[in-house]
């Protein structure tokens, strides 16, 4: 029998490899303490980055090389010169291969709930057995996916057809479901190979328009670097509601009848119960479907005080590129109204989606956030003894 000895560092250190002949039993202090061990190798390793490993590279200087691509029980290998099968297709995997849309809560529940992923990269790239081992589970079958070109995975495949289509590239539906508080993500690659393409973790915490309202999450550029996944600041909430999986969207009409096709609605009907009728939820870019988040009374204007004693009014409204400076809803003209009494109402401002705030009034517009615009107005006289202000609404095609 024969005693063997091995010393690994965690941060850099020695690895040796001993032998002691013809020792019958394994004996820790003889192993120590022999004058017989004999040294068959030494590699003093340094400090190593997740899932890179450092081996034997025989056209290294130094006879070490760190790869890109651990290969543990398989030929070391580098780029363009290795003998495992698919070796450079998992470099390129590890290179182009991106997550860039999670829609983890989404409106309807978890049956629309789908991840995407494109080819970031110049050449093609071999999925088969690309892995989702944390999160989700799912392995990819046989799919190749061109320079540029997205595919999802689904968590349930009829759901997801009945709200964006038939025509999408979905490699399949995935097991488990995606946690709504944020949780950990692991892309891997297929084995044999033994390494995280991508692992980070997102939050709900990030943008709230994400957590329920029914924006997915969308990495803001191809550039990100896979270390910087799991940073607020690479990911953003999509621009369309419901996302837009594979480069498709739920395009919701902007114009108000379409609108209430859409969800079902009656102009006046309270849809999700929370107390605000279809025409103000339309009007505020909200969601009639959801009571949740902002999509109910908290956004309702809020009225406060100047510090010399004038009435303030603070509301959002959408986003709307075509509208005059760029936010309002379509057909619908908005007045901040003003009185004394709670009988007459006078108009202090007025906006339609083709023109601006006019009137007495001072606005203050604040910089678009998750698809919204905070707009601030103030009274153009203090209150002598009381003095009230309003948001009207009408819908005028």
């Amino acid at each position: 029998a024969h005693t063997y000895r091995t010393e690994i560092g965690n941060y850099g250190g020695t690895m040796v490899l001993g032998m002691a002949a013809e020792h019958s039993t394994f004996d820790p202090a003889f192993a120590e303490n022999s004058s017989d061990l004999n040294v068959i190798d030494q590699v003093i390793i340094g400090p190593q980055a997740a899932d890179i490993s450092q081996g034997r590279w025989a056209a290294s200087p130094t006879g070490l090389d760190y790869f890109i691509l651990p290969t543990g029980g398989l030929e070391n290998g580098q780029e363009g010169n290795a003998s495992v099968p698919g070796f450079d297709n998992a470099l390129d995997l590890l290179r182009y291969l991106r997550i860039t849309e999670i829609m983890y809560e989404p409106n309807g529940g978890t049956i629309y709930e789908f991840i995407e992923l494109r080819n970031t990269g110049p050449v093609t790239l071999d999925l088969t057995g690309v892995r989702f081992t944390d999160g989700i589970s799912f392995a990819f079958p046989v799919i190749f996916l061109a320079p540029g070109e997205e595919v999802v995975v689904v968590g349930d495949l009829a759901a997801f057809e009945s709200r964006y289509g038939a025509g999408l590239n979905v490699a399949g539906v995935f097991g488990g479901s995606l946690n709504n508080s944020g949780e950990d993500i692991v892309l891997s690659l297929p084995l044999p190979f033994d390494a995280a393409i991508l692992r980070f973790a997102y939050a709900d915490t990030w943008y709230p328009s994400t957590a329920g309202p029914g924006r997915s999450l969308d990495l803001r550029s191809n550039s990100v670097l896979a270390p910087d996944f799991d940073l607020q600041g690479s990911w953003q909430p999509s621009a369309t509601f419901n996302g837009s999986p594979d480069g498709g969207a739920d395009l919701i009409p902007s114009d108000f009848p379409g609108w209430l096709a859409f969800f079902g609605l009656g102009a006046l009907e309270d849809g999700d119960e929370d107390g605000l009728v279809a025409l103000v939820e339309f009007a505020l870019g909200l969601d009639p479907t959801l009571d949740i988040g902002a999509n109910g009374l908290v956004s309702l204007p809020d009225v406060s005080l100047s510090p010399d004693g004038r009435a303030v009014l603070s509301f959002f409204l959408p986003v709307n590129a075509v509208a005059t400076d760029g936010f309002g809803a379509n057909e619908i003209v908005y007045t901040i109204e003003v009185t004394d009494g709670l009988l007459n109402w006078i108009p202090l401002l007025e906006k339609t989606d083709t023109t601006s705030f006019t009137g007495t009034g001072s606005v203050v517009i604040a910089p678009p956030f998750n698809g919204r615009v905070l707009v601030t107005i103030t009274d153009d006289q203090a209150a002598l003894l009381r003095r009230f202000i309003r948001l009207k609404m009408e819908y005028v095609p």
